[in-house]
């Protein structure tokens, strides 16, 4: 919602130089922000729950997991960002993509504690690429009076991504305690 309010404005244009409506930047910058803001539900569901899914599972290191994820994500863009510079093409993306996915089904299939650490590993350094690799093709299908513009917008999917998220597990909640509700068989 305040994406389509605020996109409805033409944003600022320095010096007299045409502005583009709001709306036709998020429409040309849809897509990568739309994967930045999925991507970012899973960053914000590990750092959530990384520590709970540990003592759910009754294993100890649940902080390490953490830390492991966090300390992943912050040097991973060091390391890698070379790459972000000479990308072309959506095999980058889909690579970090990739990591992200894989290091989350790392994690929740994991037999015991290293596993899962190695998962959550693997995962922040895709998480961690996702949003300068995204960021480039925003960057590149705006005018450039209007990046801050294009950024802003594409930018919002984390703030977006924050409130979808707490709100996806709490009708996660409400629906099973629904389920639980409806009389019937209980092979679950």
């Amino acid at each position: 919602l305040p994406l389509v309010l605020i996109a409805q404005r033409s944003a600022p244009s320095p010096h007299g130089a045409a502005t583009v409506p709001l709306t036709a930047i998020l429409g040309a910058i849809w897509r990568p922000t739309l994967a930045f803001g999925l991507a970012v539900m899973s960053y914000i569901g590990t750092t959530s729950f990384v520590v709970l899914a540990f003592l759910h599972r009754g294993w100890q290191g649940g902080s390490i997991a953490l830390f492991a994820f966090l300390a992943a994500f912050a040097l991973a863009r060091p390391v890698f960002s070379g790459v972000c510079d000479r990308a072309t093409g959506p095999r980058p993306i889909l690579l970090a993509l990739a990591a992200l996915a894989g290091g989350m089904l790392i994690l929740g299939l994991a037999p015991d504690e290293q596993t899962a650490i190695a998962g959550v590993i693997v995962a922040g350094c895709g998480m961690s690429m996702t949003y300068p690799l995204l960021a480039l093709p925003v960057v590149r299908a705006v005018p450039v009076t209007q990046i801050a513009s294009g950024i802003g917008l594409f930018d919002a999917a984390y703030d977006v991504a924050t409130l979808i998220t707490p709100a996806a597990g709490w009708l996660d909640r409400c629906d099973r305690r629904l389920l639980r509700s409806v009389p019937g068989p209980r092979g679950h």
